[in-house]
C-alpha cells in the first residue's frame, strides 16, 4: 500500500514521484504483484489537478494515448540518463572534476613540480598563490568547498577496502601537506561509484527467454494426464481474456458492474469501467477454485510479461487456434504434439524458481522445499478429463483434496476394486515383454485347427 509519499505538506512534486514508483515496479516486476496507491483527494477545488489526477495520469494506462510511457521506457529513459551523467561529452579536465572543461592552454607557466623518489624537490606554488592559502585550506576552511570529495566524505578515512598500511592518514582537504620529504604529498581520493555497465547489470530485470529455461519436473506418477488437464485450465483462462478483448465499451461497463475483470472468470468488486482502476483479481470462491484461478492468472501474466508468449499460444491444435497465432506472428504448433506442457513446467521453474513441481496436497510435515506443489484442485476443475488414476493417486496422497464429485467417486471405485498404483505397466511396456517372451520361448509344434461340423438345417 503506497500513497502520493511526501507531496503533501513535505512539497514534493508529484510527478516526480510518480516517476519514481513506475520505475521501481518495473524494476521488482512479478515479485510484488499487487500495488495499491491510497491518493487522498478531498476538498479539491473542481476542475484543478491534484495529486490523484497526476498519479491516475502516470500509472494507469489510457486508452487512446499513443503519448503514454510504459513503465519499461520509464526505466529506460532514467538508465539512458544515468550513463549520461556517468559518461558526459565534455571533456574530462585534470582537477575540475566529471565535465570540467579544460582550457585550451595554461594561462601561465606550471610551476607545480612533484616529488622526486628522492625526495629532493617540495610542492611548489603557481604564481599569486602562497603558501598560507594551502594551509589555511589544510586547516579546515569552509569558505571554499574542495572540487572532490575527501576520504572522510566516502565511509570514513579508511575507505572502501579498510586501513592502507603504505598511504598515510588523511586529513579533511584534498591536497594534504607532506610532514616529511618522504610522504606522498599529492593525494587526491574520488568518491566511489558505480559504473553504469554495474548499474545496468544489477538492476535490469532478467531477459528470460524460454528456450533457455530448463523446465521443472513433476515427480506425480500421472504427470503427463494432470498437466494436460491443467493446461485446460490455462485454456479457459486464455478464452476468457480473448473474449474481454473483443467486447465493446457498452458490455465492458456491463461487465465491470457485476464485478468482473479481464484477469480471469468469477466476479471481484464491483466498478466502474474507464472511470475505475480495474480491481485486485481474487474472485468470489463460489466453486471453490479461487486459489486456482489465481495461480492460473499469475502464470498467464508472467508467460506475457515476461517470456513474450502471446495469448494465442495456448489455443488448442485447431483452426481457430491456428488463425489466432498466425494474427499474432507466432509459431504454429500444430502437429508437433501438446508442447503447453513443456511450456508449464518451464514457467513454473522460472516463476518460483523450483526444479521440482506436484499436483498433490501433501501435510505440510511431508512437503520439501524444492517442490513447487500447484493449488489443491488444479488439475480437477473439470470433470470429464481427469481419470480414475489420477483421482486415485490425489486421493492416496490427501483423501481430503478437492476435486469434483465425479473425479471423486471413480478415483474411490479404482481403489475398491483392487487396482494398484503403481504395479501396472503401460501398455505398450507390456506388450513388449510379451513380444521378447514370445521371442525365447522354445518352438512348439502346430497344433490341428479344430473345425466345427456344420449346423444341422
Amino acid at each position: 500500500m503506497l500513497s502520493a509519499l511526501g507531496c503533501g505538506f513535505g512539497e514534493h512534486p508529484p510527478e516526480e514521484v510518480a516517476l519514481l514508483f513506475k520505475r521501481e515496479i518495473y524494476r521488482v516486476g512479478e515479485k510484488m504483484p499487487y500495488i495499491y496507491f491510497a491518493i487522498y483527494n478531498e476538498n479539491q477545488t473542481p476542475g484543478s489537478i491534484g495529486n490523484y489526477e497526476i498519479f491516475h495520469k502516470i500509472l494507469v494506462k489510457p486508452d487512446n494515448d499513443p503519448l503514454w510511457l510504459s513503465a519499461q521506457d520509464v526505466w529506460l529513459n532514467h538508465l539512458i540518463a544515468s550513463i549520461q551523467a556517468d559518461f558526459p561529452e565534455e571533456t574530462l579536465g585534470d582537477a575540475g572534476g566529471s565535465g570540467a572543461k579544460s582550457p585550451p592552454k595554461p594561462a601561465e607557466e606550471d610551476k607545480t613540480t612533484l616529488q622526486t623518489p628522492a625526495g629532493d624537490v617540495s610542492m611548489g606554488t603557481g604564481t599569486g598563490e602562497s603558501a598560507s592559502g594551502a594551509a589555511v585550506d589544510d586547516a579546515g576552511s569552509t569558505s571554499v568547498s574542495p572540487p572532490y570529495y575527501s576520504a572522510d566524505a566516502v565511509s570514513g578515512s579508511a575507505g572502501p577496502f579498510g586501513a592502507s598500511h603504505v598511504l598515510p592518514a588523511t586529513s579533511r582537504s584534498v591536497l594534504s601537506r607532506a610532514a616529511s620529504p618522504t610522504e606522498l604529498v599529492n593525494l587526491i581520493i574520488f568518491q566511489r561509484r558505480p559504473a553504469a555497465a554495474m548499474i545496468q547489470r544489477f538492476e535490469r530485470p532478467d531477459d528470460v527467454s524460454i528456450f533457455n529455461i530448463t523446465g521443472a519436473v513433476c515427480i506425480d506418477p500421472a504427470d503427463q494426464q494432470l498437466l494436460s488437464c491443467y493446461v485446460v485450465k490455462v485454456n479457459e483462462t486464455v478464452k476468457w481474456r480473448t473474449g474481454w478483448d473483443n467486447m465493446t465499451v457498452v458490455q465492458l461497463k456491463d461487465r465491470s458492474k457485476k464485478g468482473q475483470v479481464r484477469d480471469g472468470p468469477g466476479e471481484c468488486e464491483s466498478w466502474e469501467y474507464n472511470v475505475d482502476p480495474s480491481p485486485r483479481y481474487s474472485p468470489a470462491d463460489k466453486k471453490g477454485n479461487r486459489e486456482v484461478d489465481m495461480q492460473v492468472s499469475e502464470l498467464v501474466d508472467y508467460a506475457v510479461n515476461v517470456l513474450n508468449l502471446p495469448l494465442s499460444y495456448w489455443r488448442n491444435d485447431s483452426e481457430e487456434g491456428s488463425q489466432a497465432r498466425a494474427s499474432d506472428r507466432f509459431y504454429d504448433t500444430k502437429g508437433f504434439g501438446d508442447v503447453r506442457r513443456i511450456v508449464v513446467l518451464k514457467i513454473v521453474r522460472a516463476l518460483y524458481e523450483k526444479p521440482k513441481c506436484s499436483f498433490t496436497t501433501p501435510l505440510d510435515l511431508y512437503k520439501s522445499d524444492d517442490v513447487y506443489y500447484f493449488p489443491d484442485g488444479a488439475a480437477f476443475t473439470r470433470s470429464e478429463k481427469p481419470t480414475a488414476f489420477m483421482a486415485a493417486y490425489i486421493l492416496a496422497v490427501n483423501a481430503n483434496s478437492r476435486m469434483l464429485d465425479a473425479s471423486r467417486t471413480r478415483g474411490q471405485n479404482y481403489v475398491n476394486r483392487g487396482f494398484a498404483l503403481a504395479d501396472i505397466a503401460p501398455a505398450a511396456a507390456a506388450r513388449q515383454r510379451r513380444w521378447d517372451l514370445r521371442r525365447h520361448r522354445a518352438p512348439q509344434q502346430p497344433q490341428p485347427r479344430l473345425q466345427h461340423p456344420p449346423s444341422q438345417p
